[in-house]
C-alpha cells in the first residue's frame, strides 16, 4: 500500500510543481521500476535470511522515502523518490513465502489466496486513506487558524500527509519483528544452529529458477495481470479528476474501488 500514497494526490503534487501529464507518468514507471527489481532479489534474500527480517527491511527501507514525499521540488525528484518508494512492492514476495512456509501444503493454497488478496486490498485502502480522509483532514487542520487560504493549505497538507502512512509502516515493522516467526519452527537463525536447516545455496537455487521454462511461463501470466492493476492504481485517481473534474477527496475514494476488488 505505501507504493499507492502517493497516485491519490498527484494532482496537488502536480499544481504548485508545475508538472504536465508527460512529466508525471514516468514516475510511475520508476515506481514499478523499483517494485521489479526489488520482487527479483526478494526471493533468495528470503530463502538466506527468512521472511521475517526480510519483510522488516523492505518496509523500513520503503517507509523513509514516503516520509519525504513532501520534499519533491520537481520532476525528477519526483521520480527519484517513486523508484525508492516502489521497493515497497518487493513485501508481496515476502508475504508469499512466508505464507507458503508456515502452513502446509494443503493449506498453503487457501492461505496465499488470502494473503495476497488482502495484501493487494492495501492499494485501494491507500488511496481512499490518503486522499479522501487524510489529505482533506490536514487541510482543515492547516485552515484551522485562519491563516492559509485554500491553495496553499492543500500544499502543505500533500507534503506532509504522507507522514503518517511512513510512521505507521515503522510501526508495524517493529510488531513483525518482534511478534513473528520465520518458521513454524522458530526463525531460520536458530534453526540453522540447532542444525534443523541446511545452509542455502543462493546462487544456485536462483539458477535453477531462471532456467525452468515454468518460471517464466508464471512471470508472464503475471506480468500482464498485475501490470494491469499497477497501471490502473497509478491512473485511476487523476484520470476521475481530469476527465470528470472531481475534487481530489472525491476521485480518490472512486480510485480506491478498483483496489478493494482484490477482496
Amino acid at each position: 500500500s505505501l507504493g499507492s500514497t502517493t497516485p491519490p494526490i498527484m494532482r496537488e503534487v502536480k499544481l504548485p510543481l508545475n508538472l504536465s501529464d508527460s512529466e508525471v507518468w514516468p514516475s510511475h514507471i520508476f515506481s514499478v521500476a523499483g517494485t521489479c527489481v526489488t520482487r527479483l532479489l526478494m526471493g533468495p534474500a528470503c530463502d538466506k535470511f527468512g521472511a521475517r527480517i526480510v519483510t522488516v527491511c523492505v518496509l523500513w527501507i520503503s517507509a523513509v522515502p514516503v516520509a519525504f514525499t513532501g520534499v519533491v521540488q520537481n520532476a525528477a525528484g519526483l521520480n527519484a523518490l517513486r523508484l525508492v518508494i516502489g521497493f515497497a512492492g518487493g513485501a508481496f514476495v515476502t508475504c508469499q513465502y512466508w505464507s507458503s512456509r508456515m502452513f502446509t501444503r494443503e493449506m498453503a493454497g487457501t492461505a496465499n489466496a488470502i494473503v495476497a488478496g488482502w495484501g493487494n486490498l492495501g492499494g485501494g485502502a491507500a488511496q481512499i486513506v490518503v486522499g479522501s480522509v487524510l489529505f482533506p483532514l490536514f487541510k482543515i487542520i492547516y485552515r484551522a487558524g485562519g491563516h492559509l487560504d485554500e491553495v496553499h493549505a492543500s500544499a502543505l497538507s500533500w507534503r506532509t500527509v504522507c507522514i503518517l502512512p511512513s510512521l505507521a509502516t515503522i510501526l508495524v515493522g517493529i510488531w513483525i519483528l518482534r511478534a513473528s516467526d520465520d518458521a513454524p519452527r522458530g526463525n531460520y537463525k536458530q534453526l540453522k544452529k540447532a542444525g534443523w536447516m541446511p545452509e542455502v545455496k543462493v546462487y544456485e537455487n536462483f539458477k535453477y529458477a531462471a532456467l525452468n521454462l515454468n518460471t517464466w511461463m508464471l512471470a508472464i501470466q503475471y506480468a500482464c495481470c498485475f501490470g494491469v492493476e499497477l497501471t490502473m492504481t497509478n491512473g485511476a485517481a487523476s484520470y476521475f479528476y481530469e476527465i470528470f473534474d472531481l475534487p481530489t477527496e472525491q476521485a480518490a475514494a472512486i480510485a480506491s474501488i478498483f483496489g478493494f476488488l482484490n477482496i
